[in-house]
């Protein structure tokens, strides 16, 4: 029993890791990034356009550590466990587009004719 715990320990911490590190690799980019100057605040969008980028699916991950597995897959339900996976990340797929427009609001470029440089003559 006490094996198990240590595991499960084991488990959430090497979670937590994981978790901790898709949200600090954008931001130790730019700070790191030796061709752009740091602006004010652009380390705090980064930061909040990364953590709306990855919530999403740090939902779909919560959902099925702690709902799915305990609740179906671990009671060997596995045609249900599947069906909901799949129906699960068809949510998602459906979702993100929805997503990603409300965290970029500029209308796409339409109308505009697109810019030709024609080569100087020598």
């Amino acid at each position: 029993m006490k094996y198990l715990q240590k595991q499960q320990l084991l488990e959430q911490v090497i979670y937590l890791s994981m978790w901790l590190l898709i949200l600090c690799i954008p931001p130790i980019n730019l700070l790191l990034d030796d061709d752009h100057t740091l602006q004010a605040g652009e380390l705090k969008n980064v930061i909040l356009e990364t953590g709306m980028l990855v919530l999403p699916f740090f939902v779909l991950f919560l959902i099925h550590n702690f709902l799915l597995i305990p609740q179906l897959f671990l009671k060997k339900y596995y045609v249900r466990y599947m069906l909901t996976v799949i129906f699960t990340i068809g949510i998602l797929f459906l979702y993100m587009p929805g997503w990603l427009e409300a965290l970029h609001p500029e209308p796409p470029l339409q109308g505009q004719k697109e810019r030709t440089f024609e080569p100087a003559e020598s």
